[in-house]
């Protein structure tokens, strides 16, 4: 299981779900978790891609791979109070097709 968005690819052990989206939308959406500074990267990879147009993706789902330009939608990032401190973050990946 991984997601590939442009140069970002998040893995195990930080991602904790990609699944395909269906009725009408073709994509994926993703969900991770991950510790300080590797959660830190991820984080702010993501806040930067989201200003992007068309980016190559690409995602292992829990029904095989999609792949192809696309969009990050509906970006969450919410960064933990404890120690050590977690960004748990998620998000869509709109394809076009």
């Amino acid at each position: 299981m991984y997601v590939k968005i442009g140069a970002l690819e998040i893995r195990k052990p930080d991602i904790i779900g990609v699944s395909r989206m269906g009725m009408g939308y073709y994509g994926f959406e993703f969900r991770g978790v991950a510790p300080e500074e590797n959660g830190k990267r991820i984080a702010d990879a993501l806040s930067a891609i989201k200003q992007e147009e068309l980016l190559q993706c690409e995602a292992l789902t829990d029904r095989g791979t999609m792949s192809g330009y696309g969009k990050l939608e509906d970006l969450q990032i919410q960064v933990s109070d404890t120690v050590p401190i977690m960004y748990h973050f998620s998000g869509k990946v709109r394809l076009a097709h």
